[in-house]
């Protein structure tokens, strides 16, 4: 198929591409390089809101404005 470059669906004809391949990133700490298992992190970033970077509310509940939770 990538040779090709295309893929048939139905009557579409839809490009594909390989993507490059994604970096390990640790669910505790939320850095790249390495998985929760081996963090050395004492901060636990994982329960953290998705969207802004607080703690007490999930993503879907967050009305504040996008930020990176690592800043």
């Amino acid at each position: 198929l990538l040779n090709k470059g295309y893929v048939k669906i139905g009557w579409s004809r839809v490009a594909i591409r390989m993507l490059p391949k994604a970096k390990t990133r640790c669910y505790k700490c939320l850095k790249t390089g390495h998985t929760a298992n081996n963090c050395r992190e004492e901060t636990d970033r994982g329960r953290r809101c998705f969207n802004c970077g607080n703690n007490g509310h999930n993503a879907d509940r967050c009305a504040m404005e996008a930020g990176c939770p690592l800043c």
